[in-house]
């Protein structure tokens, strides 16, 4: 709602989605194929550094059973699905610390990286501040700001439609 204006929509066509990049992309893209648009403009942003803790997920929920409870957030949603993954198939912490922690030694290549670091192992993200059981500070993404935007337009103008009257 606050992206309208710097990116040049102020008194056009739009539409909100929230939450979802993915059915932004398909909305935006129905519209394309609908003949009433040529192009679209998709965009989102992301302010989670202003956030104390990842109270972003918890906006997410009910207003008046969930959230006021503060109980499931995005890590302590994923810590429940891990458990569960964890309990039907037989992996161990010491194995998604692992994942982990090549995960991170793997981000080390990349200069762009919010969380990286050489050589991690399953070992270094154990020792790790714990969240939420089995998922650790190592283990969760870091809070960050950000943004995208993606452009869909046809290849070639629809023809324009006439409209006769009476």
């Amino acid at each position: 709602m606050r992206l309208v204006e710097p990116a040049g929509s102020f008194q056009k066509n739009e539409s909100k989605v929230e939450m979802d990049g993915g059915y932004a992309v398909l909305y935006a893209l129905m519209r394309i194929l609908s003949g009433d648009h040529d192009i679209a403009m998709v965009f989102g942003e992301s302010q989670a550094s202003v956030y104390g803790t990842y109270l972003p997920g918890i906006m997410t929920l009910d207003p008046t059973f969930d959230r006021q409870r503060w109980l499931l957030n995005e890590i302590s949603a994923a810590a429940l699905q891990a458990q569960a993954y964890m309990s039907t198939y037989g992996v161990s912490e010491d194995q998604i610390a692992g994942v982990a922690g090549k995960n991170l030694d793997n981000a080390a290549k990349n200069p762009l990286a919010m969380r990286a670091q050489s050589g991690a192992d399953a070992k270094a993200v154990l020792a790790s501040r714990m969240l939420y059981s089995p998922i650790r500070e190592l283990m969760a993404s870091p809070r960050g700001d950000g943004a995208c935007a993606l452009i869909l337009a046809r290849a070639k103008p629809w023809p324009k439609r006439r409209i006769r009257c009476g």
